[in-house]
C-alpha cells in the first residue's frame, strides 16, 4: 500500500528543503569563470595603499611612495587625478557609518576625519593614556559610530568609541594589520603580517572583543615562510579578501579557504565598488588594479540606501531598504498587487510573516536581533513564482 502524504508532509519537506537552502546559502563562487584581472594605470605611482569607494563613483587611494598623496580614479572617464595634495603619509582609508572619509595618518601619528575637497576636518584619535600612537596602519568604522584601527609597531588594535573614547582593545599580535567588520558586525578581523593564521574576534555591543579565534592559516608564498598578510575587503557573504604575496587570498566565513585571486604585483590592499559593488579594486605596489566578482562587497555606507543583495530566481519584484536606526525595513515593489512577505533567519526559520495590497510597506524588526535576514515576496497572482532578497539588520 502506498503512503499516503498529505499536505502537511509537503509542507514540513518544502520547510526542510527551505532551511538546508539557507544553511548553505553562504556563496563561496565568487569567481565568475573567464574573469580576469585587468591593469588601470600606467606604472606611474609608487607604493599604493588604502583603497575605498567613495560617494558611490570614485576609488580614493593613498600613494606612500614619493608622492604622498591620496589619488581619486574616475571608472567612467578612466582617470586618475590628485584629491588630497599632502597626505601625512596615509596609508588606509575608510568610510564611516555617515560616508565621511576617515584616514589613518603615518606623520601625524592620528585618526582623521577628511571632507570632500580633501582637507582634514578633525582629528579622532591622537593618543592612547598620554602616549601617541607609533603608526597607524589600517582602519574600519562600525555601525554604531566607532572606529577600529591596527597600529603595527605597537602590536595592538584600538578602538575609538563614539564618544571618542580611545581603547586598547587586542594587545598580542606580532604585527596587525588589515582589519574588517562582519557584514552583522559581530565578528572583527584581523590579519597579522608576521605570521600566517588570521584571526576573528567577538564584537560586544559597548565594542569590547572577546572569544579570539584562528580563523585560517593563509597559504605561503613558495619558497618562504610568511604570507605577508596585508590589507582585506568582505564581500555581503561574508567571504574575505586578504591581500598577500601570493595575490588575494580568498576566505570563507568559516574559515575555508576558497582560491587566490593572482595578481601581476602584490597587492597591498583591496576593496569593493562601481555600481553594483561588485568590482574588487586591488593596490599593489606601482598599479591599480580591478576584478568583477560575483557577489557585492559590504559596507556599512553606501549613497544607494539598499544594503541588500538581491537574488533573482524568476522575476524580481521588489527592493528592500534596511532602516537599522528606526528598527524597520522598508520594501517597494514595481507595481501595485496584492503580496505576501515571510522573513527568515539565517537558518531558515520563519520569523514573521505579513501581507499587503500596494507597491510599498514596512517590515518593523524591533524584535529581531543583529543578524542577516531573507525576505521572501510571493504575488497574488503568481503563487508559484517568488523573489527572496537578503538584508542584514544592525541597531
Amino acid at each position: 500500500m502506498r503512503p499516503q502524504i498529505n499536505s502537511k508532509h509537503l509542507l514540513l519537506l518544502f520547510l526542510l528543503i527551505l532551511s538546508n537552502a539557507f544553511v548553505s546559502f553562504s556563496q563561496t563562487d565568487y569567481l565568475p569563470v573567464g574573469a580576469t584581472v585587468n591593469k588601470l594605470s600606467t606604472n606611474q605611482f609608487g607604493f599604493l595603499e588604502g583603497p575605498v569607494w567613495y560617494e558611490d563613483s570614485v576609488l580614493l587611494f593613498t600613494d606612500q611612495g614619493g608622492a604622498n598623496k591620496i589619488y581619486k580614479y574616475n571608472p567612467q572617464s578612466n582617470v586618475f587625478s590628485v584629491f588630497r595634495e599632502n597626505s601625512q603619509k596615509s596609508n588606509g582609508l575608510t568610510l564611516s557609518k555617515d560616508g565621511e572619509l576617515l584616514a589613518c595618518e603615518e606623520t601625524t601619528k592620528k585618526i582623521v576625519s577628511i571632507d570632500r575637497n580633501g582637507n582634514v576636518i578633525a582629528a579622532l584619535a591622537t593618543s592612547f593614556n598620554g602616549t601617541v600612537f607609533n603608526k597607524p596602519n589600517d582602519l574600519i568604522a562600525d555601525a554604531k559610530g566607532g572606529i577600529y584601527f591596527t597600529d603595527p609597531p605597537s602590536h595592538a588594535v584600538y578602538y575609538v568609541s563614539p564618544t571618542g573614547v580611545v581603547s586598547k582593545t587586542i594587545v598580542d599580535l606580532t604585527k596587525p594589520n588589515g582589519i574588517l567588520l562582519s557584514p552583522d558586525g559581530l565578528k572583527l578581523y584581523v590579519s597579522d603580517t608576521q605570521i600566517n593564521d588570521f584571526y576573528s574576534w567577538t564584537v560586544a555591543q559597548n565594542g569590547t572583543l572577546s572569544n579570539k579565534v584562528k580563523l585560517a592559516t593563509l597559504n605561503l608564498v613558495e619558497g618562504t615562510t610568511v604570507a605577508t598578510a596585508d590589507g582585506m575587503a568582505i564581500d555581503i557573504h561574508g567571504n574575505i579578501y586578504v591581500t598577500t604575496g601570493l595575490g588575494v587570498q580568498v576566505i570563507s566565513a568559516s574559515g575555508t579557504h576558497l582560491g587566490t585571486i593572482t595578481v601581476p604585483e602584490q597587492p597591498a590592499n583591496c576593496d569593493f565598488g562601481g555600481p553594483d559593488m561588485k568590482t574588487l579594486y586591488i593596490t599593489a605596489r606601482t598599479n591599480v588594479y580591478k576584478i568583477d566578482l560575483n557577489y557585492p562587497g559590504y559596507t556599512i555606507f553606501k549613497n544607494k540606501p539598499s544594503l541588500v543583495d538581491q537574488i533573482q530566481l524568476e522575476n524580481t519584484f521588489f527592493t528592500m531598504f534596511p532602516v537599522p536606526a528606526n528598527a524597520s525595513v522598508h520594501y517597494k515593489l514595481n507595481e501595485r498587487a496584492n503580496h505576501e512577505i515571510v522573513i527568515y533567519n539565517s537558518v531558515g526559520k520563519c520569523v514573521k510573516t505579513l501581507s499587503g495590497n500596494g507597491d510599498s510597506g514596512i517590515i518593523m524588526t524591533e524584535n529581531l536581533a543583529n543578524g542577516i535576514y531573507f525576505a521572501k515576496l510571493t504575488k497574488a497572482e503568481l503563487k508559484h513564482s517568488s523573489t527572496i532578497c537578503r538584508f542584514v539588520i544592525i541597531k
